[in-house]
């Protein structure tokens, strides 16, 4: 009896749950977030054991279909339940940050941390979700191990990528030993004198320093590699800065900050971009670590993507044991380097591409102009860009790539052009059409035209194809928009020629040419309705044209006014009226 009491009561709250289950996966379906919660919740509070894997599956099913909402609002409300859950907890922050939510995606990297504060998986991820790069669990530690042997820096090349060290070695060595030989020839003079002058004690250790150098001789450290760095500075006049450039990379590479600091002090930062870098490197060098990382963070903010700033601010925060802040700017940067194939450098990165396509790889070319677009505002780069897209065919993102040209410099003539070519050859193969009476397909190639360029010209063209096909009120607004254009090019004609006119004006008043100047004014009146000129003439006809003549202007002015009033409300009306007539008749 109590055995059959108890199967009931299981049955009945199974029943409940199954219930509750498929009234939360209803609407969830239906996008309604907040009630399948409450529903899942009901199910976990009657049996939390069965129900929780029942929810796991719907919220993989939910995640795997792209359902991220779904699947976070799943995985959240099973988080209230099982608050001890990091990975969850982890997961679901990597659908938010999927989500394009990165503030809800850090939250919840927070809270696996607070479970857990040794979940490795968890720090990598919100490191990530900071820089709000792709990568993810494994990915993202992985990441920033290819950089866990380097000891010291990522330093740029020496100049033009050719590594002087070799030669200056070798120098230096040429140059110790002369210099060890002249001193041993000295001292050995000196050792001679006291042998004859009985002088035994001073000649031994003579000896003795004469051996040491003897030993010494072809032996050279990072100190004879500075000084010959800078005898080269000193006897290479015309390579003066490339000498210079490349004694501060060496002597960072090398832990010589001084020799570093001085020879940056010959440098300019306009052209040697890395200069800045280097100075912050020499400062973490002499210690003052604070001041290297503000200086790496100032850079940073003037140029987010530049890989040096970020790999080297990584690398100081690792010897800071700011474990954090390292692992923010490395994953930053191994995003990075994997968009740009590796290279730190974007001179290197564009020399790469143009190298690309010389060889008519186009598509490789084109993935590493885009990526320099994407840090760099150049003209240039979306002029190839263009290029390239339109030898493929693809006028469409060619057209997109040279407007850009246009926003970054309104005034590029090759920009221009480009487009114009565009513009044109639609419009060339539209009269093809329209001699052949292929209105239909005449139509689409003036709107592609108009899509680059709305020129009055091609609004005529592509009006009288709509009126071809009895589309007379679509012909009619292309009619409208032509007129429209050439009278706004028209009065900015006026408009520079009034401008002129008052400058002659302005010029004449200064001369004392008062009758040339009320000629000037009188002119650029009659072209436009100006207050200031009635200002100005009203002056120079009181002292000059006496009553009758300023009455005359007056009434010029009152008549000017009521024109423009009148004009103004007939333009309502008209449009008033137009509109009604579109209203009536929609379809003509």
């Amino acid at each position: 009896m109590l055995k059959d009491i108890l199967q009931s009561k299981e049955s009945k709250i199974q029943e409940r749950v199954e219930k509750h289950l498929k009234a939360g996966t209803q609407q969830l379906a239906q996008k309604m977030y907040n009630g399948a919660m409450v529903e899942f919740g009901k199910a976990m509070e009657l049996d939390f054991e069965a129900v929780y894997p029942k929810l796991m599956g719907e919220l993989d099913k939910a995640a795997s279909s792209g359902e991220l909402e779904a699947a976070l609002a799943v995985g959240l409300n099973m988080l209230k339940h099982k608050k001890d859950d990091c990975e969850l907890a982890n997961k679901l922050g990597n659908f938010a940050r999927r989500n394009g939510d990165f503030k809800q995606a850090k939250a919840l990297y927070q809270t696996a941390l607070k479970i857990d504060k040794n979940f490795a998986m968890a720090f990598y991820n919100l490191a990530a979700a900071e820089v709000k790069s792709e990568l993810y669990d494994d990915k993202a530690m992985n990441a920033v191990n290819q950089f866990r042997n380097i000891k010291g820096y990522v330093m740029p090349g020496y100049m033009n990528n050719i590594n002087p060290v070799e030669s200056i070695t070798e120098s230096a060595k040429r140059s110790k030993a002369q210099i060890s030989k002249e001193k041993i020839q000295e001292l050995m003079v000196k050792r001679d004198q006291a042998t004859e002058e009985g002088g035994l004690p001073q000649a031994r250790v003579l000896d003795q320093e004469i051996e040491k150098l003897k030993l010494a001789a072809d032996k050279i450290d990072e100190d004879d590699i500075c000084n010959e760095f800078k005898l080269q500075m000193s006897a290479d006049a015309d390579n003066r800065i490339k000498h210079c450039y490349n004694l501060a990379i060496y002597a960072v590479e090398n832990g010589k900050a001084e020799a570093a600091r001085e020879a940056l002090q010959h440098l300019d930062e306009k052209t040697i971009p890395t200069k800045g870098l280097l100075q912050a490197l020499v400062l973490d060098q002499k210690g003052q670590r604070k001041e290297a990382i503000e200086l790496l963070i100032q850079f940073l903010g003037e140029n987010e993507f530049n890989r040096y700033y970020n790999v080297n601010l990584g690398l100081i925060y690792r010897k800071a044991k700011n474990s954090f802040l390292s692992v923010k700017y490395l994953i930053k940067t191994a995003d990075l380097l994997k968009k740009s194939n590796g290279i730190y450098n974007m001179h290197d990165l564009l020399k790469e591409a143009n190298q690309l396509y010389k060889q008519g790889k186009l598509k490789q070319a084109l993935e590493f102009y885009t990526i320099a677009s994407s840090e760099i505002k150049d003209p240039e780069l979306w002029i190839k860009m263009g290029t390239i897209h339109k030898e493929q065919g693809l006028i469409e993102e060619a057209i997109y790539a040279f407007r850009e040209v246009l926003k970054i410099d309104p005034e590029s003539e090759a920009g221009k052009a480009e487009l114009q070519q565009i513009h044109d050859g639609f419009v060339s193969e539209g009269d093809s059409l329209m001699t052949e009476k292929k209105y239909h397909p005449a139509v689409e190639q003036y709107e592609k035209a108009l899509s680059v360029f709305r020129l009055p010209e091609t609004l005529k063209k592509a009006s009288s194809a709509y009126r071809q096909l009895n589309s007379i009120k679509k012909s009619n607004l292309l009619l409208e928009e032509a007129e429209g254009i050439l009278n706004a090019e028209k009065e900015k004609e006026q408009d520079r020629m009034r401008t002129a006119l008052i400058i002659k004006a302005k010029m004449m008043l200064k001369q004392q040419k008062y009758q040339q100047a009320i000629e000037f004014l009188e002119t650029a009146f009659e072209m436009k309705l100006d207050k200031n000129v009635y200002a100005q003439l009203t002056l120079l006809y009181k002292k000059f044209k006496g009553k009758d003549s300023l009455s005359g202007l007056e009434k010029r002015w009152n008549d000017m006014l009521i024109a423009k009033e009148r004009a103004e409300a007939e333009a309502k009306r008209l449009e008033r009226e137009q509109q009604e007539a579109e209203n009536a008749n929609p379809e003509s």
